[in-house]
């Protein structure tokens, strides 16, 4: 008997702390919640737009253009002074500047970072290797 009475106060007092038992009948608390335009949304429920993602195809280069890039021989340097990005990113890595995580985010550092990329990817590949030590050797 002593042990539904513990049971039930070990009951009354996770409903109690979880605030399951509240009864709200407030219509725009429930509206709010279930809506999708939500302020507090959980991340694993997240409304991403097509129109975020539209742009990438666009802000990255191809993967033809890249291998065009390393046949011909471009130095990320190249690219970074192309791009007209060098002097940024001379100052974020050698002065410390801020702004870096926005700078990041700029099509101009996404087409950078993703040759890069593409260098060292093709560094792995016997076939390409020696292209890409050329490369790196003029840097």
């Amino acid at each position: 008997m002593r042990s539904s009475f513990l049971i039930l106060a070990i009951a009354v007092n996770f409903l109690a702390a979880s605030d399951a038992s509240s009864m709200t009948t407030d219509s725009s608390y429930v509206t709010e919640a279930g809506s999708s335009t939500s302020r507090s949304q959980r991340q694993l429920r997240a409304h991403h737009l097509a129109v975020e993602n539209s742009g990438d195809e666009e802000r990255s280069l191809s993967k033809k253009t890249m291998m065009d890039m390393m046949t011909n021989l471009t130095t990320k340097e190249k690219l970074a002074s192309d791009l007209r990005i060098a002097d940024k990113i001379d100052d974020f890595t050698r002065h410390n500047k801020p702004g870096m995580n926005e700078f990041m985010r700029t099509p101009e550092y996404v087409k950078y970072i993703g040759y890069v990329n593409f260098l060292n990817d093709m560094a792995k590949k016997e076939e390409y290797a020696r292209i890409v030590q050329q490369i790196k050797n003029q840097s």
